[in-house]
């Protein structure tokens, strides 16, 4: 065993290359595998801690037009007090009949969990800072089994309603903003003019539910009805709010589960019905209640994009083990004298097959442990890095069980690279031509396992690059789209009122006003309006025309200056004016697509359209503005804002650097402001958000495309120079009876062109299944063109591996062949 040992080790030591290849690219594809492994556990396989039984489940409220068309599946806060009430134990519930009985009573009991995600400045603290916060419903710590280093959950109350002015802080904000005060405890903190005692701290280890937004970190959790709809006395039936998250308790295993959720459905519609019953606009309008399981609300875009990347990491780690396999028969292959000898001196092919395996078992040894390490690096990476865009990522640790996989794994490769040597080299062969004297003891590869394994190479590789390809060209459009926004020098201020109730409208005008002045007069500022950057947000609400036609165009309130300051041209009609905002003229623009909409010559000046139960006259018609993130102009519609908004857009004069947020700050307080300031960041930056996950897509499947080709070139050179370097005496003596360069490559393509067309046709094979059982593909994407790409790039390929080799052959006068090119 000991002399075994010595000379599988002399054998990689004289072959350093063979061996950096085989640990290389089995240990870089295999511990991305791992990493990607850690990964799934988390997000598929993991029960969430607060959740082992699984009957969390958010709440959609999906809200239908007269026409059937989904309008919304955010819940209004109407609608989610509704929904609450309707399950509370204290309130009346529906039985299955669709009749109420008391709750005491009902056969199935489910709990509510509501939440209203926000961001805060808290006023009371020197720095003022910006922190997140979620406005909760009574239920919601012990739903979630929040755990707290200090103090008690909120007070006990009957009626959520009734909750108290108290607040749990999170350890991070703790120990950041107030310095792990120790006496924290009974202290308080002020957020929008209201004083809240802080009662506990969350502990460190919380990991919160990623309801809202990925990555999210809460620092302040306040009761239900402190929210600020509630405190601005916003909402209603018909205007759903992206803030509230809804999560409802419920006992699957009832075997009246279904049919209860079918009747509490059934009941939140009624009340919406008679919530909207006096608005025109609305008539035949319901509503429905979507349950979806927690889990797959919160980690579903990130398992999409979990298994399209583990999918991309196994299929090439498929390639770079077909690509060694290719690499192990080869170098086999060579060794066939060595071999030779090995059995004239009386060895066993046994004994050989063992001194294959431990030199192979050294060899995957090496590469189980840096195989561990990248693993390890990568498990490292998403957990501190990818948390802002892939869920559960706190949650990530490389475990022990994906150690023992991938030590399995790399145990059966071994096993695996045994038997394609044992079947590439035949012993019976050899010895036969031992005993012919040493004639012919050079042997080929079996052309059977070299075409599978050529086949599946291309397989693999035109899958993955097809797949790839249509991701790219989707992410390319909306990465290179022309967008006529022009973001540069423009700022987004937001600010937030010290006292919610301190001001009434006109006041806030002539504040706003003010501020705007102020601005103005500074030297570095050419523009100001009184709006929110399109980047930010546009509402979606019914609209109808003269006929009573329904409509649903992206809906934002501004001011007279907005279309000025982002350059947006006026074609037709008039802008509005400072006085019809103040005067609430019932007046609007709309852009040219949705003139369009109303009337094919666009030509709807003067034309009444119907918003919030209201006749609006159509007084200008706006160019198009197409945003960053979209490749199209989407229906606008421009109405006066009332005058309640505190967000305001910066201009800032070219070449001039922009005012700081201290400074802003700092000029706010000096005017003797009833308002702080909220958040204050580019429209550059707000681009760079939106075009995130593009960017990202664009990038990673370039790499992939780029990576897989690579990899799939190097294996197929390998297999193919192994070939002609065998039969270089066949090349030699064809181009002495006058066969040309160009004649070789011909043939040589074309004894490799079964492996190619059985690759394509598995590949189409995959590419199909995969394109009738997932969303991988964009469905907008042309299959046909990704596929016919997909096809040169490796038909370009399958060339340069054949003629690559066979270059020094058919270039150079036969006599070097015949030769052996010595």
């Amino acid at each position: 065993m000991n002399y075994t040992l010595k000379v599988a080790l002399m054998n990689i030591a004289k072959a350093p290359m063979y061996a950096m290849t085989v640990m290389s690219s089995l240990a870089i594809t295999l511990g991305a595998l791992g990493a990607l492994m850690s990964i799934s556990w988390v997000l598929f396989f993991k029960p969430l801690d607060y959740d082992l039984k699984s009957m969390l489940f958010v709440t959609e409220h999906q809200i239908f037009n007269q026409v059937q068309a989904l309008i919304s599946t955010q819940f209004s806060l109407p609608a989610a007090n509704a929904w609450y009430e309707l399950n509370t134990e204290q309130q009346n519930s529906p039985n299955v009949n669709g009749k109420t009985e008391s709750s005491a009573f009902s056969p199935l009991k489910q709990q509510v969990i509501l939440s209203y995600y926000i961001a805060d400045v808290i006023s009371s603290l020197a720095n003022t800072p910006r922190v997140n916060s979620v406005y909760v419903s009574p239920n919601w710590v012990s739903t979630f089994d929040v755990p707290l280093v200090l103090g008690r959950d909120f007070s006990s109350v009957t009626h959520i309603n009734d909750s108290l002015p108290e607040a749990l802080i999170s350890y991070e904000f703790w120990h950041t903003e107030l310095s792990q005060t120790p006496d924290i405890i009974g202290q308080s903190i002020e957020l929008r003019g209201v004083s809240y005692t802080i009662v506990g701290v969350v502990a460190e280890n919380f990991v919160e539910p990623e309801l809202f937004q990925t990555g999210r970190k809460t620092a302040v959790f306040l009761p239900w009805r402190f929210n600020w709809s509630i405190q601005m006395n916003w909402g209603q039936w018909t205007t759903p709010d992206e803030a509230i998250k809804v999560v409802s308790k419920i006992d699957v295993a009832h075997p009246q589960a279904a049919q209860m959720q079918f009747s509490f459905s059934a009941a939140l519609n009624e009340i919406f019905k008679q919530g909207i019953a006096n608005q025109n606009n609305y008539q035949d309008w319901h509503t429905k209640i979507k349950q979806t399981p927690l889990k797959e609300t919160m980690f579903g875009p990130s398992q999409r994009f979990a298994m399209f990347v583990m999918i991309a990491a196994l299929a090439l780690f498929l390639i770079a083990l077909v690509n060694v396999s290719n690499l192990v028969m080869a170098y086999n292959g060579a060794k066939h004298r060595t071999f030779a000898i090995h059995l004239s001196l009386g060895a066993q092919p046994s004994a050989i097959k063992q001194m294959l395996l431990i030199e192979l078992s050294i060899l995957l040894f090496l590469a189980f442990i840096f195989a561990g390490l990248i693993a390890y690096l990568g498990v490292y990476l998403f957990a501190n890095y990818a948390g802002q865009w892939l869920a559960g990522m706190t949650q990530l640790r490389l475990t022990a069980q994906v150690v023992v996989i991938l030590l399995l794994v790399l145990v059966s490769i071994a096993l695996w690279f045994v038997y394609i040597s044992a079947r590439s080299i035949d012993f019976k062969h050899i010895i036969f031509s031992l005993k012919s004297s040493g004639k012919g003891v050079s042997q080929g590869i079996n052309s059977v396992l070299r075409t599978s394994l050529v086949t599946s190479q291309i397989a693999l590789c035109a899958t993955i690059i097809c797949l790839n390809i249509s991701h790219f060209e989707q992410a390319a459009k909306l990465v290179f789209a022309k967008s006529n926004l022009p973001v540069e020098g423009l700022y987004q201020l937001r600010l937030s009122p010290k006292n919610p109730s301190g001001l009434g409208r006109m006041e806030n005008i002539a504040q706003m006003q003010q501020l705007k002045l102020a601005l103005l007069e500074q030297p570095t500022i050419s523009d100001v309006s009184v709006s929110l950057s399109p980047l930010a947000w546009f509402g979606q609400f019914s609209i109808t025309d003269v006929a009573n036609t329904p409509y649903l165009p992206e809906t934002k309130f501004i001011d007279e200056d907005y279309f000025r300051l982002l350059g947006q041209k006026l074609l037709r009609g008039d802008n509005f004016t400072q006085n019809q905002l103040v005067q609430r003229d019932k007046k609007v623009i709309v852009n040219e697509t949705f003139a369009k909409m109303l009337a094919k010559n666009g030509e709807v000046l003067g034309q009444t359209i119907t918003l919030f139960e209201q006749s609006y006259r159509i007084m200008g018609v706006v160019e198009d503005l197409v945003l960053p993130n979209q490749t199209r102009s989407i229906a606008r519609l421009y109405a006066p804002d009332n005058g309640t908004r505190n967000n305001i857009m910066l201009k800032f004069k070219q070449k001039q650097q922009a005012m700081s947020r201290n400074e802003l700050a700092t000029l706010i307080g000096q005017l003797g402001s009833q308002y702080q300031l909220f958040s204050y960041q580019s429209l550059e930056k707000d681009k760079t958000q939106l075009l995130f996950l593009s960017n990202m897509t664009f990038y990673l499947t370039l790499i992939l495309i780029i990576f897989t080709l690579f990899i799939g070139a190097a294996g197929l050179y390998a297999m193919v120079s192994f070939t002609v370097h065998e039969r270089a005496l066949e090349w030699g003596t064809r181009m002495a009876l006058g066969a040309k360069g160009r004649d070789i490559l011909r043939l040589l393509l074309g004894e490799n062109s079964k492996a190619l067309l059985l690759g394509f046709t598995f590949a189409s094979v995959f590419l199909m299944l995969i394109i009738s059982n997932t969303e991988l593909l964009i469905v907008n994407i042309s299959f046909g063109y990704s596929w016919l790409l997909t096809l040169t790039l490796i038909l370009m390929v399958q060339v340069w591996a054949c003629y690559a080799p066979l270059r020094r052959f058919i270039t150079r006068p036969a006599m070097y062949s015949l030769r052996g090119l010595k």
